[in-house]
């Protein structure tokens, strides 16, 4: 049986491309290890990290700061039509080590998210607060991420909220302030929890699935591309830090977390602004080895047909399509089966 999720497009003859050539675009990196060899899942090699600095100099890459980009989002500045943000998650040791020195000389911004209990229980091979210290004190910008690193959507919203606060105590305790942006933990939200996080007082929160950020995109699920050893090759990079932000609206399920019951009722999402060459689309569902077959039905509504339901937990689809200068229109979604 095949399940079928729809993706709404509607789309009409002029020119998207040339209407918008100039939209910025900001593709959210996010690293883990650096120079850890041993943990090559979550670990980038130091001479792909030097490389990936050497490409986004040569390809004229703007590098913003997590408040460029939440000044950008809020309407308060423009930045430039090819921008990255460099983000790293949990507060290993060799951020202090590879590298921020690397990123310092380059002039690259850093927001470093931390989780507060791995510090606290002064784990092997993480920093110590004295070390974080010293990076904030050095320019690196400080993002929440929680205290126990927690799966919140299964944990629950109570649950979530007092792993948050008693993570916002520490970092009041330990810096004298509260981070403002900050990262879900594995990425995972659903529209309660993003609520949560914008009640709290949160300016930005970052999930991880990949896709280009516009000024359209929403402040509470922003797309960061992952990246280890097996993803950081230069010609990926290449291909990301050059992507074009998709803007789509009315997403369908509307939220993240479904069931298999929502899934074969269909996955829909209409651009609000056309796109030239509808028919180049291609997307990719995470569990799937090869892309979906996507049918072109009438009114500019294209279909995305999975071969097999998404499995439990994480899953992504990630859709591209040419927009002209070697470069693509990159666009993805999280979705989350409990």
């Amino acid at each position: 049986m095949i399940l079928s999720g729809l993706i709404l497009l509607t789309y009409f003859p002029n020119s998207f491309a040339q209407e918008n050539s100039g939209t910025p675009s900001v593709t959210a990196l996010i690293y883990h290890r650096f120079g850890e060899k041993n943990i090559p899942s979550t670990n980038v090699r130091l001479e792909q990290f030097e490389a990936h600095l050497d490409l986004i100099k040569a390809e004229n890459i703007s590098p913003v700061s997590a408040r460029d980009l939440n000044d950008f989002l809020a309407g308060r500045t423009v930045l430039a039509d090819k921008s990255t943000i460099v983000t790293i998650d949990d507060a290993y040791y060799s951020v202090l080590t590879e590298a921020w020195p690397r990123l310092k000389r380059a002039g690259i911004p850093l927001i470093l998210f931390v989780a507060t209990d791995a510090i606290d229980q002064n784990l092997t091979g993480y920093l110590t607060w004295n070390e974080i210290r010293v990076l904030v004190a050095d320019g690196v910008e400080i993002g929440h991420h929680g205290a126990g690193h927690i799966h919140m959507i299964d944990e629950g919203l109570d649950e979530a909220q007092d792993d948050i606060l008693r993570a916002s105590a520490r970092f009041e305790a330990e810096l004298g302030f509260v981070p403002k942006y900050f990262a879900y933990p594995y990425g995972e939200y659903d529209r309660v929890l993003s609520g949560l996080i914008q009640n709290l007082g949160f300016d930005l929160a970052f999930a991880q699935y990949s896709g280009a950020i516009g000024p359209e995109s929403d402040p509470y699920s922003l797309p960061r591309f992952a990246i280890n050893e097996r993803y950081g090759e230069s010609s990926r990079f290449r291909d990301i830090i050059d992507a074009r932000a998709w803007p789509l609206d009315r997403i369908s399920p509307a939220d993240t977390v479904i069931s298999k019951a929502d899934f074969t009722s269909g996955i829909e999402f209409m651009i609000e602004k056309p796109l030239p060459d509808m028919e180049l689309i291609a997307c990719y569902p995470s569990h799937q080895t090869e892309p979906a077959e996507i049918r072109k039905l009438e009114n500019g509504i294209f279909r995305i047909e999975l071969q097999t339901p998404f499995p439990r937990g994480r899953n992504r689809i990630n859709c591209t399509l040419p927009a002209g200068d070697g470069r693509w229109y990159w666009w993805g979604w999280f979705f989350y089966v409990p």
